[in-house]
């Protein structure tokens, strides 16, 4: 269950544009929210989704990190990285 903060944080997050996940109980189970989600903060726990991003590496230095996507167009390594919250 969720404290009456973090509700408004979600919602705050929400309002900002930022994606948002729903706990349906199970193990692991975060999902991606609707657009507009359809908030029941009585059966469901709601967070900000990590945020993914793409490392780029060339001749063993970060040449850049600020891709949300994965381009194959560029000739170099890369890894991509999931930020990790605390209740995963």
């Amino acid at each position: 269950m969720m404290t009456t903060d973090e509700m408004i944080a979600v919602l705050q997050a929400h309002k900002e544009g930022k994606k948002i996940e729903v706990y349906h109980g199970s193990p692991l189970m975060w999902e991606a929210c609707a657009e507009q989600p359809p908030w029941n903060f009585g059966m469901y726990d709601y967070r900000v989704a990590p945020r993914e991003w793409w490392v780029y590496i060339d001749n063993d230095e970060i040449r850049s990190c600020l891709t949300k996507e994965f381009s194959p167009a560029i000739p170099v390594s890369a890894i991509r990285v999931r930020e990790v919250l605390e209740n995963e």
